[in-house]
């Protein structure tokens, strides 16, 4: 299944494991760091493997924002080009899902 999500992801230039990344950010889920290490469930120190390539391929950007006083919050947003792709990406999931169901619909498992 992740080879296929792999494969369909290529034109994009996107990894699986940055899905959920790209889709927390379009939703306004977790737009900071940390709160995408908490709802992704891995280390914060990870997030450089996770978040980080997003930003370098375009489709995010640090935006800073001032908080409470002397307190400084980066938040990451999509760029038009990070939107444009996270409205893509239910369409190749569904193609990737459906693609996987076809095999089990083959008589091979009936028994």
């Amino acid at each position: 299944m992740v080879a296929r999500t792999d494969a369909a992801l290529e034109p994009l230039d996107l990894k699986s494991q940055q899905i959920g990344v790209i889709l927390f950010l379009a939703f306004e889920r977790a737009p900071t760091p940390l709160e995408l290490s908490r709802e992704m469930s891995y280390d914060s120190r990870s997030h450089d493997a996770y978040a980080r390539p997003a930003g370098e391929k375009g489709l995010s950007q640090p935006h800073a924002q001032r908080g409470r006083p002397a307190r400084r919050i980066v938040e990451l947003r999509l760029t038009e080009r990070g939107r444009d792709t996270a409205a893509r990406l239910p369409a190749i999931g569904t193609t990737v899902l459906n693609a996987q169901l076809v095999a089990l619909r083959a008589p091979d498992w009936i028994c």
